[in-house]
């Protein structure tokens, strides 16, 4: 399966993190905006859920590997959590291969006692306009099966872009299944697996939609307010399903770059902004990275610096 967008840039590798405990924390009270909630009507579609292609893999006895050896390679990985199986993408290229250039990709999912190894993907990738790389967007709680997607490498400021679809594979049988093919700029899928948020590529004003798997129906949220050149992205679901939040960026990487972090209710679909940072007053840029519990939620600044907000009292502070 293949995925082209008209960009090429920098190849980019993320890791979804497990949760943990509440950290150690060092108070340094910041005021939090006091917006009343911002109440969007949805916009609901209803859908007859068209069948999506479905692939059954045969597995494999050997080791990751590649048939021709390029000048450069990228590779990445994911290791489940309980450390039975790891996922392992190989690019190399571009190579010189009948008159065009191309990239190889190679993306293997192994036990880590070598018994088994399920190739997902082998192919040729052409280097012109712009591709998707396959990576792990989350394992299955049973770690039977794992959540994959297709990153976009974007060009220039490419800010809030991971996932562009959403597929399912079966550890024991091998069989690859397509639960969401769109072009999306970001996901997040629920914790009941059974939801997929998402950002559209192109919208002249950011839209949230929400997706039911299972269903097909859709809710759309356009998310009002934003005027410079918004785009917006990681998004983080509470661990209850009820509420997600996300991170919508103006003029970005720009001298009047800034970040709203915003949190929305799953059923009624009401946002409410919970943070700002601007680049010109405040140079760590806050963007969502996940939950803490259903009260404090994650925050990551440029600098990497990990941030825990508790949404009761309104007080951002730094992880120790």
């Amino acid at each position: 399966m293949k995925k082209y967008i008209c960009l090429i840039g920098l190849l980019v590798l993320t890791a979804c993190a497990g949760s943990t405990a509440l950290p150690n924390v060092t108070e340094a009270p910041i005021s939090a905006p006091t917006d009343s909630p911002v109440t969007n009507t949805p916009d609901v579609i209803e859908a007859t859920p068209t069948p999506l292609p479905v692939e059954t893999n045969t597995p494999q006895t050997s080791s990751p590997h590649l048939t021709v050896t390029p000048t450069e390679t990228y590779t990445w990985r994911s290791e489940s959590p309980d450390g039975s199986w790891t996922a392992l993408g190989f690019l190399r290229g571009p190579l010189i291969m009948e008159g065009r250039d191309d990239y190889q990709l190679l993306f293997q999912i192994q036990d880590n006692d070598g018994a088994l190894v399920w190739t997902v993907y082998d192919e040729y990738i052409p280097a012109a306009l712009g591709f998707g790389l396959p990576e792990v967007y989350r394992w299955a709680e049973d770690e039977n099966a794992v959540y994959l997607t297709h990153r976009t490498q974007v060009d220039g400021c490419g800010i809030l872009v991971d996932g562009s679809d959403l597929l399912h594979f079966d550890l024991e049988n091998g069989q690859l299944e397509t639960l969401f093919l769109g072009e999306a700029r970001a996901i997040g899928l629920s914790p009941d697996a059974g939801t997929l948020a998402y950002i559209p590529w192109g919208a002249a004003a950011p839209e949230l939609v929400l997706l039911d798997l299972t269903s097909g129906v859709e809710r759309r949220s356009t998310l009002e307010g934003f005027t410079d050149a918004p785009v917006a992205g990681a998004i983080v679901w509470a661990p209850d399903g009820r509420v997600l939040a996300l991170t919508v960026a103006e003029n970005a990487c720009l001298e009047e770059w800034r970040h709203t972090i915003l949190s929305l209710d799953v059923e009624t679909l009401t946002s409410r902004i919970l943070l700002t940072s601007d680049r010109r007053t405040d140079p760590a840029l806050l963007s969502t990275s996940g939950w803490q519990d259903v009260d404090h939620l994650l925050l990551k600044d440029n600098g990497d610096q990990e941030w825990v907000y508790d949404l009761e009292n309104e007080i951002l502070m730094p992880v120790e």
